[in-house]
């Protein structure tokens, strides 16, 4: 382990204080959750078919969906104010399904190591441990703005590497930097790789858009959740946004992964994708909902130790909790707050689960802004009380 980073414990820490709750249905509030979520966003659902159209299997493999394809591709396009031919996109069922088949690749291109930028997703970290790449933490610090040296990246490797970076910056919020991401796509070596998950980006034009993936820029690869943003977790779609020359290997990748579409998710992405404009407005609304929840809750927590992550775009953010070492010691501070997280019926995800750099300083909580904003405000009220004791010792 990364001497900077605490032992992700999140299954420990779900079995000890909050899976009672959760097995029993009485959770009060959940807003570090993923499975109650709302939005308002509305689609038309497809009617349902006849069994004949559902007996035929759905890949974005010999082309299988090619029709239905090209209707999303022009709607990435769009979305990206660029153009892109038929094999510089691969669609598959999930973020998930996305970042395994390109890790995968990058295997199979004897990448040897994947530096991922932090905070992070665990998951996409695990997957690249589970098939025997190289993990490596970048740390970023609150006192640096989560900003890091691109410098610090080893120069000289025997096996090529890749970056793996968010946009929105995972539990934060905030947007890269088109400039620094440029720069470090000009940094790296001629087999190494730069991907950036884009799943929670609500932007139109994406807003790592100027930086095109193109077939002088092979070295840049991008996840695109195409209805997570909105908020639509149940409409299985992503997409991987590629050059062709990787479409081969991305494609025979699908069959390992699962990346089977199905129908009804598919039919209702190509729907939305008939109609760029309406997929802007819902993409404006969803953003809407995370900064009009975010402004009442900043309300909330103004002249408090309590502060809450900027989320400039995204909708998975942090509720920062700040204290000294007066305060105790970090571990009987971060047991205190859980059991009073458990008092409160409310699972809350802290920072190691969400790959932050170790802080003595501060506890992170994670906030899902699709999650019920009452679910939000009951937490940030909750954190409020929590820390009134530290509040009025400083």
């Amino acid at each position: 382990m990364h001497p900077r980073f605490d032992r992700n414990d999140y299954d420990q820490i779900y079995s000890k204080y909050f899976e009672a709750l959760v097995a029993g249905g009485i959770v009060r509030a959940d807003p570090s959750g993923w499975a109650h979520s709302e939005t308002e966003v509305e689609i038309s659902v497809p009617a349902i078919v006849s069994s004949r159209e559902l007996a035929g299997y759905l890949i974005d493999n010999r082309n299988l969906i090619a029709a239905r394809k090209q209707v999303i591709l022009h709607l990435v396009e769009r979305w990206d104010d660029t153009t892109y031919q038929y094999d510089d996109i691969t669609l598959v069922p999930s973020i998930s399904s996305a970042s395994f088949a390109v890790l995968l690749l990058l295997k199979s291109l004897e990448v040897g190591s994947v530096y991922f930028e932090t905070p992070a997703y665990y998951a996409t970290f695990a997957q690249a441990y589970s098939i025997g790449l190289r993990t490596r933490k970048i740390p970023s610090d609150h006192s640096d703005n989560y900003e890091w040296d691109i410098g610090s990246i080893p120069r000289h490797r025997s096996n090529p590497i890749a970056i793996w970076l968010t946009q929105p910056r995972y539990g934060l919020g905030t947007n890269q930097s088109v400039s620094r991401v440029r720069a470090l796509l000009g940094s790296i070596g001629p087999k190494d790789f730069v991907v950036v998950d884009e799943s929670a980006d609500q932007a139109w034009p994406t807003f790592l858009s100027d930086i095109v993936t193109n077939s002088s820029n092979h070295q840049f690869i991008r996840i695109r959740g195409f209805t997570k943003p909105l908020g639509l977790n149940a409409i299985r779609m992503a997409v991987i946004i590629h050059t062709s020359c990787w479409r081969r290997a991305l494609r025979e990748a699908l069959w390992t992964v699962g990346g089977a579409l199905d129908h009804y998710s598919l039919a209702a992405a190509v729907h939305m994708a008939q109609q760029p404009e309406l997929f802007c407005s819902m993409l404006v609304a969803a953003r809407h909902r995370v900064h009009t929840v975010h402004r009442r809750l900043s309300t909330l927590s103004v002249d408090q130790i309590l502060t809450l992550s900027p989320m400039e775009n995204g909708y998975l953010g942090s509720a920062i909790l700040s204290w000294n070492k007066t305060h105790g010691n970090r571990t009987t501070r971060r047991n205190n707050l859980l059991e009073f997280c458990r008092e409160l019926r409310m699972p809350v995800t802290l920072g190691a689960a969400m790959l932050f750099a170790h802080d003595n300083m501060r506890e992170r909580i994670r906030l899902n802004y699709f999650m019920p904003a009452s679910d939000l405000e009951f937490c940030i009220k909750g954190l409020i009380a929590y820390s009134k004791p530290f509040d009025a010792a400083q």
